[in-house]
Order: C-alpha cells, then sequence, then structure tokens
C-alpha cells in the first residue's frame, strides 16, 4: 500500500528530480497547492495572487522508505529558512511549506521541524508553513516550454555576465520545438550576437529537410528571433558523414583555440531521451558509444540503416552544465533507469567531470 506526500520547497523540477530518484519512491508529480483559484495556470501562479506554491506530489511504499526520510530529504535539499523565495527565485509560490496527508504525517512534520529548528543548524528561524494537503493542480504543459525557457535566458545571462559569451549546443525531436518557440518570443531581448549555437546531432540530409534538426530550429528559432547568421553552427549534414563530422569538431578545435582552451566547452547542452535510452545520435550498440577520442563523429545506427552526426560523451561530459527535456510519463521507468545509472542505456554516461545535470520533465506532445 503507497502513501502520499507533497512538499514545496522552489522551483519544483529540481525538486522532484531529487525525489525521483530515491528507493520506495514509486512516482512523483508536479503541480500547485494551498492556493484560492481551481485549476490555475503557470501565469496564474507567477501573479502572486493566488497562493499557490509550486509543489511535488510524492507516492511512496512506506516499507522502503519511512516519511520521516522522506522529510530528511526536504530539509537537506532548499533552504527552510527562505521565507518565499529559493536562491534566485522569488514569490510566494516557492515558499517552504509541507502539505499532510494524515494526522501521523502532521505530527512528524511538527516534529522534525521544532527538532531542526533547535539543532542550530539554520542560524535563522524555519519558516516552513506545515498545512492538511488541498487539492492538487498538476502544472500544465505550457509550464514545461516556460520553465525550459526560464533556464536557458538565467543561464545565458549568467554566462554573460561572467565571460561575455552564451555557448549552447541544441537537440532535436518534438519536445525541444516547444521550447524553441517560446524563446523566441520571450528571449529576444538576450544579446544574440555574443551567443554562439551549435548542434548536439543532426542528420544527414539537407538542412532544408524535414527530418533536419537545422530547420526544425531554423523554423522555431532562428528566424523569428532574428539571429544573426554568425551566431549559428549548423552541421552539414548533406556531405559525406565522416567529412562533416571532422569539419565540424575542427571548427570546434579552432573556437576553443582562439578562447585559450584544449577542448571546446559548452555552456549548456540540451539533450533529448529516446525510447532506447540513446542521447544526442548515441544509440545502443553503436560504436560511438566507446568513442574516448574525437569529440563529433559521423555514427553508423543499424537501426535506421543510416548515418548520424554527434557529438560524443567526451564533448557532452565537458559542458558546465547539461540540461535533458524529456517526456516524462512515457519514459518513467526508463528515466529511472538512467538515474540509476544503467549501463544498458546509453544517456547513462552522461556524467559531466565539472559540470551539472538537470531534467525538466514535459508531458506528451
Amino acid at each position: 500500500m503507497t502513501e502520499k506526500a507533497t512538499f514545496g520547497a522552489g522551483c519544483f523540477w529540481g525538486v522532484e528530480e531529487t525525489f525521483r530518484n530515491l528507493k520506495g519512491v514509486t512516482s512523483t508529480a508536479v503541480g500547485y497547492a494551498g492556493g484560492t483559484k481551481d485549476n490555475p495556470t503557470y501565469e496564474d501562479v507567477c501573479t502572486d495572487e493566488t497562493g499557490h506554491a509550486e509543489v511535488v506530489e510524492i507516492e511512496f511504499d512506506p516499507s522502503k522508505i519511512s516519511y520521516d526520510e522522506l522529510l530528511d530529504v526536504f530539509w537537506s535539499n532548499h533552504n527552510p529558512t527562505a521565507l518565499n523565495r529559493q536562491g534566485p527565485d522569488l514569490g510566494t509560490q516557492y515558499r517552504s511549506a509541507i502539505f499532510y496527508h494524515s494526522s501521523a504525517q502532521k505530527a512528524a512534520a511538527e516534529t522534525a521541524k521544532e527538532k531542526i529548528g533547535q539543532s542550530g543548524r539554520f542560524r535563522r528561524p524555519i519558516v516552513t508553513q506545515i498545512e492538511p494537503a488541498p487539492k492538487f493542480w498538476r502544472a500544465e504543459e505550457y509550464h514545461f516550454a516556460a520553465d525550459a525557457v526560464n533556464f536557458i535566458v538565467d543561464l545565458a545571462r549568467n554566462s554573460l555576465a561572467e565571460r561575455n559569451e552564451f555557448r549552447i549546443a541544441l537537440s532535436g525531436g518534438n519536445t525541444p520545438r516547444r521550447v524553441y518557440t517560446k524563446l523566441a518570443r520571450t528571449g529576444r531581448d538576450l544579446p544574440w550576437e555574443r551567443t554562439l549555437i551549435t548542434f548536439g546531432d543532426e542528420r544527414c540530409v539537407p538542412p532544408d529537410d524535414e527530418q533536419s534538426n537545422y530547420r526544425m530550429a531554423r523554423e522555431t528559432l532562428v528566424v523569428p528571433a532574428h539571429l544573426p547568421d554568425k551566431s549559428i553552427m549548423r552541421m552539414r549534414g548533406e556531405i559525406e558523414p565522416q567529412i562533416a563530422a571532422q569539419e565540424y569538431q575542427d571548427h570546434l578545435d579552432l573556437l576553443a583555440t582562439q578562447r585559450g582552451e584544449h577542448v571546446y566547452r559548452h555552456d549548456l547542452i540540451l539533450l533529448g531521451l529516446g525510447d532506447d535510452g540513446h542521447t544526442a545520435s548515441l544509440f545502443p550498440g553503436t560504436a560511438g558509444l566507446e568513442e574516448t577520442a574525437r569529440r563529433v563523429i559521423a555514427n553508423f545506427v543499424p537501426q535506421f540503416n543510416s548515418w548520424r552526426l554527434t557529438f560524443t560523451f567526451p564533448l557532452i561530459n565537458h559542458a558546465r552544465q547539461i540540461c535533458f527535456l524529456v517526456n516524462a510519463t512515457k519514459q518513467e521507468k526508463l528515466i529511472d533507469g538512467v538515474l540509476k545509472g544503467d549501463p544498458k542505456y546509453p544517456a547513462s554516461r552522461v556524467n559531466p567531470s565539472a559540470g551539472d545535470v538537470t531534467w525538466i520533465l514535459g508531458q506528451p506532445s
């Protein structure tokens, strides 16, 4: 028999990722709770007028993980002394909150709050609210794109402030299409002339082919946002694959040399996740998985009897930040396997040596 737990600890994507990987947690969902409006949208919540908190609803097996253990994770992964904010995120929707589903959970939460307040662990008072669990409103799909765009824009601004340049690698597929469309509308004030856009992989097709990742990005982001040509570095899928891969690596190497680097380092690489656990165009059983020297290769994919151009793990894992944009509904077990490092899934090899990995999870389009 499973039970539910509901926590608010800031932006719910990061909170969900923390709990999702715990043994004994059977499912997670992100949404809103504790407000006055039925079925609120992301825009409603961001007005600071509806009173909702961004929360994660957790279903767990108490025989494998206790509610007290979930509380320990809750306290350890946010700042419970920050009033209506977490990190750079400011607003009542980011408040620290525990929504209990039983009298036992209420007692456990109150006891834990009192103990942690008396422990001296925090210098300021604990401001975490403890309230009965109200109706949970699952976050709408629109929030997925909005949150991804906010993540990209914030990272871009930080990179521009620190290094006067933002380097991002785009991914293909339907999931990022929605993100690029929104980024084109909301990111127009970014200094795109100081942004360099590369591509993590590409099909071996001309740039105007409907399967081209470049074409998708051009239609959804490049043209609508009026990005300068010098900001875009596409993979030439229309020429011989090995030549195209070497050409792309040479270009990245030149950019690295110009910046005093040994290997070109992306500020952000966006990745997807295929049903077989592949990411970029690094598919199970392909030679590209074992590449340790080259950073861009032509990888033959027997499943499709075709070549793909792709970044390799040495380049991917050199990034400062990696972000998976993933359809969570159909891939929950797959995501769990990747996070646990199951070697049969290529995406489990994404492990940056000096960077971070973020997962932003959406629903099927």
